[in-house]
């Protein structure tokens, strides 16, 4: 039975998918993280402090709400392959130098470039 999709990534394209990090059902504010890695897959990518505006993981920006988090993961076709995977979230701040593995598990379906034409 295939893995239920919560998320699509879109290879090639600008589409992002938002989340709130929770703990205790109440939203953690992302000031102190120092870098939010993912792993899809066997795929793994790592957003920095100094990408955090800009890269393909954004978060702690004005505009965004307490906890708010923004993955950008259409760039990543040289590591992502499109299929169904099972992600999950690593974020990183100065107390927790090894990282904590964020409860939720995304279940995320990676699609093809549909072309740049529609």
């Amino acid at each position: 039975m295939p893995v239920p999709i919560d998320e699509k990534i879109y290879l090639g394209r600008d589409n992002s998918i938002n989340l709130i990090l929770l703990s205790d059902e109440v939203a953690t504010p992302t000031d102190a993280v120092t870098s939010i890695g993912i792993k899809i897959g066997k795929a793994y990518i790592l957003g920095q402090t100094s990408q955090k505006s800009t890269g393909m993981i954004r978060w702690g920006l004005s505009s965004y709400a307490v906890g708010e988090i923004r993955l950008y993961l259409g760039g990543a076709s040289s590591i992502l392959t499109p299929g169904r995977f099972s992600a999950s979230l690593i974020v990183f701040d100065p107390v927790s130098t090894a990282g904590i593995v964020w409860d939720d598990e995304l279940r995320i379906q990676v699609m093809a470039d549909p072309g740049s034409t529609l």
